[in-house]
């Protein structure tokens, strides 16, 4: 019997899939980019770093980085260190 895949874990597969090739996962410098850009500019600014980190993370169309780039922020949360 075939379990019902979630259009987010399809996603994700496919979105993440690119990113172990090495002429693709050099695109991925442009991920990085904005999402650091993002969130110098908002801890800058005065947000929360963990505002700051949620708001960078969500300006990431890339759902394999995203939910990477929510790691730390689940764990900020939770009392960890994020240093």
């Amino acid at each position: 019997m075939c379990l019902p895949v979630s259009a987010d874990a399809l996603r994700c597969q496919f979105d993440g899939a690119p990113l172990g090739i090495p002429v693709m996962g050099k695109l991925s410098r442009l991920y990085v980019a904005r999402f650091a850009s993002t969130w110098t500019m908002l801890a800058g600014g005065g947000v929360s770093i963990l505002k700051a980190l949620q708001a960078a993370a969500d300006s990431l169309s890339n759902l394999a980085m995203r939910q990477d780039a929510q790691c730390p922020l689940l764990a900020g949360r939770e009392g960890a260190p994020l240093a």
